[in-house]
């Protein structure tokens, strides 16, 4: 089958567990699988599972149905997506859905960004996201920033021969951050 998923249900219970919270904000869901990797975006939050089957798009939908998913999650085991005529079967459940073919998208978010964010993508995260350090990424940020840090005293020490100030390889590295956010918000605007 062309659009079919499945995700071990344990994985599945916990990666959408920040969705059932009452009070989070969340707006239109996406659901795409890139790489062996289910991931589902609303609001600030984006969570990243494991999966197994075949997709060949992206997914939007309600986000009362996401909540509602998380707070009753599916029992079967592996939980099974699929997608067919404008709705996704998620777990026994149908769910109307606009669906949008992945050559219809050209801008991909590398889901290696996901997993294993670089520094920059951490440094643009903290910007957008306003809720970082209660969400388990502020330490990386921390580190990201240090890293930052240390890397431009060096450079700068180690360009200070070629008239380079500490002052441009900060702005180099501030317009890095401002494209990357640029680049994540192309990548969540659909076309």
């Amino acid at each position: 089958m062309k659009n079919l998923l499945q995700v071990p249900l344990a994985e599945f219970k916990l990666a959408i567990k920040p969705y059932s919270a009452k009070r989070r904000h969340l707006t239109e869901v996406l659901l795409a699988f890139e790489g062996g990797f289910l991931s589902l975006e609303s609001g600030e939050v984006k969570v990243v599972m494991r999966a197994e089957g075949s997709w060949n798009g992206r997914a939007y939908f309600s986000p009362q149905i996401l909540r509602a998913i998380a707070m009753v999650p599916p029992s079967q085991d592996p939980v099974v997506i699929s997608y067919a005529q404008n709705c996704l079967l998620l777990g026994g459940l149908t769910i109307q859905c606009e669906w949008a073919e992945n050559d219809d998208y050209t801008n991909f978010v590398d889901i290696s960004s996901v997993i294993e964010p670089s520094i920059i993508d951490i440094l643009a995260m903290e910007r957008t996201a306003p809720r970082v350090k209660a969400s388990g990424i502020a330490k990386k940020v921390q580190i990201a920033r240090e890293k930052m840090e240390r890397r431009i005293m060096k450079a700068s020490a180690l360009l200070i021969d070629l008239n380079i100030s500490e002052s441009e390889i900060r702005a180099l590295v501030e317009q890095k951050i401002i494209e990357r956010i640029q680049q994540e918000s192309a990548f969540t605007t659909k076309q």
